[in-house]
């Protein structure tokens, strides 16, 4: 029925619908132009689709998502067979050799420190609407350890202030398939400019402040923790998971910390404490 590929369609995340998407369409033009079927493939096409991947050096993670997004089409249009990958696979793998061999492997987010992260918090612009978000989003990622999709995710309702510091529901998250949902203690800060209660109601009397001006429950944009904001000050929808990135990225050039062309928002995730 409608209704339930309706719901199937809504079980598969929004980026991984995007990306399969992506993935099929470069496949199916590649087939077209070498005359290949598609749609059943055989393992041969997979194969040599696969090889054409690595000599335009695309990175093995992308060559991963298209042999899983043509595997997943075959699947959803009702083909009981799929092309067997054990030959693709076998290309990918000498192509990740080469890649590691020449000096091309996978680049990880480097880390960064407390150090590095308080001095990311001390540019932030804390007189401003966009440097107490900013603050914010730093310290949650700091500590929920979050992607960005999760930090995105978070509404007001999911942050709650308790004695001992804050509990922070993430609703679902790329590991957790069935939403389960889990909840996040994060304890209180010594140092006031990091303690994440302060950070947090600093952030929440800003979108009180939006919302009463506007007339409404909540802040212009809707009930998300963490929104856009325009460059006069006004409070606007959800952040994407490349704003967080931007931003992230764009805090770790202007507070100089080591390495800071490579920081992306998954350094948050890596953050240690200095030995």
């Amino acid at each position: 029925s409608d209704a339930a590929r309706a719901l199937i369609a809504e079980g598969v995340p929004a980026n991984t619908q995007r990306a399969y998407t992506r993935q099929w369409a470069a496949f199916t033009a590649w087939c077209a132009d070498q005359g290949r079927l598609p749609l059943p493939a055989t393992s041969h096409t997979l194969a040599e689709y696969t090889a054409a991947l690595c000599a335009l050096d695309q990175a093995p993670a992308s060559i991963e998502q298209a042999i899983s997004a043509i595997r997943t089409m075959h699947r959803l249009s009702g083909h009981r067979g799929q092309p067997d990958t054990e030959a693709a696979r076998l290309a990918l793998r000498a192509h990740k050799r080469r890649r590691a061999t020449a000096g091309n492997g996978r680049r990880q987010a480097p880390p960064l420190t407390i150090p590095d992260l308080r001095a990311m918090i001390e540019v932030c612009d804390l007189g401003t609407v966009t440097g107490l978000r900013d603050r914010l989003l730093l310290v949650l990622g700091l500590a929920l350890m979050g992607r960005r999709s999760e930090l995105v995710a978070l509404t007001r309702a999911d942050v709650r202030e308790v004695r001992d510091g804050l509990e922070v529901r993430i609703g679902t998250s790329k590991t957790d398939k069935n939403s389960a949902g889990q909840i996040v203690a994060i304890p209180r800060g010594s140092h006031p400019l990091t303690d994440p209660v302060i950070v947090c109601r600093d952030w929440l009397h800003i979108l009180d402040q939006a919302a009463a001006a506007d007339g409404q429950d909540t802040a212009p944009g809707g009930g998300r923790l963490l929104r856009r904001i325009d460059r006069h000050g006004i409070i606007g929808p959800s952040l994407t998971g490349e704003s967080v990135n931007v931003i992230v990225a764009g805090l770790a050039v202007r507070a100089d910390v080591p390495n800071a062309e490579a920081v992306t928002a998954h350094s948050l995730r890596a953050c240690r404490t200095p030995n």
